[in-house]
């Protein structure tokens, strides 16, 4: 399973990418470097609540989030951005099969990609 510091640290190193938004709302307001002391070296933007996130130079977005949390999130982002799910809410094709590995309903299957 690959994490979110893994992800930062491959994009952070990536000729294509930039890391221009990091939310997290338990550590908003710190950087990455003061969490994940082996990304210090990176020139990553500090981490800020979802609720204070502007998504308007992002086109998208990698969610490392638990199960049960990313629907709701991605309910809220703006359509038009790319979402990279690592988490178990979009992994199952048929999102009524959810409720029985996961034990509570997908509150999100208009947003299922099939």
């Amino acid at each position: 399973m690959i994490t979110l510091w893994q992800i930062v640290r491959l994009l952070a190193n990536h000729p294509h990418f930039g890391t221009t938004l990091m939310t997290a709302d338990r550590k908003a307001g710190q950087s990455i470097g003061s969490v994940f002391p082996h990304l210090i070296t990176q020139d990553l933007p500090s981490m800020v609540a979802i609720k204070d996130a502007d998504f308007s130079s992002v086109d998208a977005v990698f969610c490392c989030l638990p199960h049960g949390t990313t629907q709701e999130i991605i309910k809220g982002l703006p359509k038009s951005l790319k979402i990279v799910d690592l988490s178990a809410d979009f992994r199952l094709r048929d999102t009524s099969e959810y409720k029985e590995w996961y034990g509570q309903e997908h509150r999100a299957p208009d947003l299922q990609v099939r």
